[in-house]
């Protein structure tokens, strides 16, 4: 009895008490990680601490690939009333494409270089095609601000797999995430990769002047800006929206957030929210919500820890706030008090807006009304919508793929759909089910035989790195727990559930 009830206690412990026993820890860590930003004795170790947290940031999310060429080309331009909307196609990493929607200014009221913004996407499942994200181009675009936004990946024409797609942008980031854990990485590699590579396309063009660049966007381009800003000395001015707030208020309010959100070993090297606003060079208004789910307290917190310590240096000026009315979300209000941060500190203007008067633009706002540059159907770069129709393309998965086995020197085993059919599930009608269910009673699995038999005709002795996709992924990860000594690795993509598997209703999926 004695014995059950310990059992009981570690399981009740390992339920709902673990979660608070793990969340005092981060309240403790986050609380520390501002008071040593409130506590910097002087300029010079004040300086050291920025330092310190741009270095613990790169090497949380596992450092940068080398900068390859962007080998950007327009594929197409579509002039508008005050400015032209160019379809951009660059790659930030060798054949991984990104697709991106310049928004230029009109010529005869603007002289070029332009002071130019990027603008990375929150999670909306279409990525640049949201007329709110648009909405902000065009404003900036008719203000003389060349406007950049670009798809993230597993949204708009960047799906990386069918998965991703039907369960949204979050699950596709994390699916990301889980692979990328495995091999110091992260999915914030990937996403800063492409925006800093975006920033070397805004600095390679003619018509930018790549002393004034700034960075703005809302929600999971709230975090994109913040990170972009903290590391990125090229960025004079950004504004994230949505995203800052305080981590222990997040984690208490809704959990930890998406896989870019959460960098390895954050908190303990005392990287927290302020440390990304404070962090880098670039002059920051934060824009937020009443009623956000990134808690208000948070970010009004975090806001007062930077403003007294840049205070204390005498930047204090460099960094402001703007609080609206309402849920999550990009309003007028916010995109207003964005593109004012950048004509302050991007043209030299000071526009003399209130809260209240940003608060004001928001009542009987209707975005159909406005111009939003070009509707979902007309925003596609690419001539099917989905980067993986280029011949070559790669993806994330590819790019952890070839790391893995640039490390272990391993031949590998690729496993991959013909069909979209579950292998090995009882019922699931596939005509691999009866070898399946014979290697079950044989104490085996279709995977390891195939394995076997694949290398021993190719006389082969070096042990494969396993890679599956689809609904390859569960026999592959069963093959490799069991006979683990028999491969250099697994790596699965494309994971999905039974009942889908079964059902069929996960289908390729090609941009929207």
């Amino acid at each position: 009895m004695m014995l059950a009830s310990m059992v009981l206690a570690a399981a009740v412990f390992a339920g709902s008490g673990e979660y608070d026993r793990l969340q005092r820890k981060v309240d403790e860590l986050d609380i520390a990680a501002d008071r040593a930003w409130e506590n910097c004795p002087d300029k010079a170790a004040f300086e050291k601490r920025r330092a310190a947290m741009r270095k613990a940031f790169i090497d949380g999310i596992g450092g940068f690939p080398e900068r390859t060429p962007l080998n950007a080309r327009t594929t197409a331009v579509v002039r508008r009333e005050g400015y032209t909307i160019e379809k951009v196609l660059f790659e930030s990493q060798p054949r991984h494409y990104v697709t991106a929607l310049a928004f230029v200014p009109d010529p005869a009221k603007f002289k070029a270089p332009y002071p130019a913004v990027l603008v990375p996407c929150g999670h909306s499942r279409g990525g640049k095609d949201s007329a709110g994200y648009q909405r902000a181009c065009v404003m900036g675009a008719k203000e003389g601000f060349l406007m950049l936004i670009y798809d993230p990946i597993d949204q708009g024409e960047r799906v990386q797999n069918s998965v991703g797609w039907n369960r949204g942008p979050g699950y596709g980031h994390n699916t990301t995430g889980i692979q990328a854990l495995r091999f110091g990485g992260s999915t914030a590699r990937f996403r800063v990769w492409d925006g800093i590579r975006a920033l070397d396309y805004l600095c390679s063009r003619k018509d930018v002047d790549g002393g004034r660049l700034g960075c703005i966007g809302n929600s999971g381009g709230g975090t994109l800006t913040s990170y972009l800003a903290a590391i990125d000395p090229r960025i004079k001015a950004a504004s994230p929206s949505c995203y800052i707030s305080s981590i222990r208020e997040v984690t208490r309010a809704m959990g930890p957030q998406d896989a870019e959100q959460c960098i390895y070993g954050q908190l303990a090297a005392g990287l927290n929210h302020a440390s990304l606003v404070i962090m880098g060079s670039a002059a920051v208004r934060l824009q937020v919500s009443e009623k956000d789910f990134f808690p208000l307290a948070g970010a009004k917190e975090t806001f007062r820890v930077v403003r007294k310590t840049a205070e204390k240096f005498g930047i204090g000026e460099r960094y402001d706030m703007t609080v609206v009315a309402g849920p999550h979300g990009w309003k007028e209000s916010s995109r207003r008090s964005s593109l004012d941060w950048m004509r302050r500190w991007l043209m030299g203007e000071k526009p003399t807006r209130t809260e209240a008067d940003y608060r004001a633009l928001d009542a009987g706002f209707d975005l159909k009304a406005v111009d939003c540059g070009l509707p979902a159907e007309e925003v596609n770069v690419t001539p099917t919508g989905s980067v993986a129709d280029i011949p070559g393309a790669r993806s994330v998965y590819d790019i952890m793929r070839d790391e893995a086995l640039a490390q272990v020197k391993a031949p590998v085993l690729e496993l991959k759909d013909e069909i979209r059919a579950a292998h090995i599930f009882y019922t699931s009608r596939d005509p691999a089910e009866e070898k399946a269910m014979l290697c079950q009673m044989l104490g085996t699995s279709l995977v390891e035989e195939r394995m076997k038999y694949i290398f021993d005709q190719a006389k082969k002795k070096d042990r494969p790195f396993l890679y599956a996709h689809g609904s390859w992924c569960v026999p592959a990860r069963k093959a490799y727990e069991k006979s683990p000594e028999l491969f250099a690795g697994v790596m699965t993509v494309d994971d999905r559930n039974f009942a889908d598997a079964v059902r069929g209703e996960l289908k390729p999926a090609r941009g929207r």
